[in-house]
């Protein structure tokens, strides 16, 4: 009824020379649950399926957030579109939320799957004078 994952990695946040000063931990965690007491079936491996092709009802919520300090020291100077000063730092954030529903009615096997993501203070970017922290949102149906 419950899973969940947890990671931790070591890499510069961009994988890019010079843009990330140092490569730091980077980390997070997901949680999925599955109504089995409505007569749904969880995933029983690792990874998840996109479809069971009607052989299994499955009705599964998915949370998960992640987090890395993006270290702008020893960036080069011509970076300064990324980083605001070769001292700067903030901590990038990501959550998704997502759903995947499948259920046979005779012949008919109808899947659907959504999900939205929101990530938050990718770096430094200047905007004018001021110093903006970027965010990217999206989702699919």
């Amino acid at each position: 009824m419950l899973k969940y994952y947890a990671f931790i990695g070591n890499g510069k946040y961009d994988y890019q020379d010079g843009y990330n000063g140092n490569s730091n931990l980077k980390y997070g965690f997901r949680l999925e649950f599955t109504p089995t007491m409505l007569g749904y079936k969880g995933e029983p491996g690792y990874i998840d399926q996109d479809t069971y092709l009607g052989k299994r009802n499955t009705l599964t919520f998915g949370f998960a957030y992640q987090q890395q300090k993006i270290d702008c020291s020893g960036t080069w100077p011509q970076q300064n579109n990324i980083c605001n000063s070769q001292t700067s730092s903030t901590t990038a954030k990501a959550y998704t939320f997502d759903v995947l529903w499948e259920q046979k009615f005779g012949d008919f096997v109808p899947n659907f799957q959504a999900a939205w993501l929101d990530q938050k203070d990718l770096g430094y970017a200047k905007a004018g004078n001021a110093v903006a922290q970027p965010e990217v949102k999206g989702y699919y149906l």
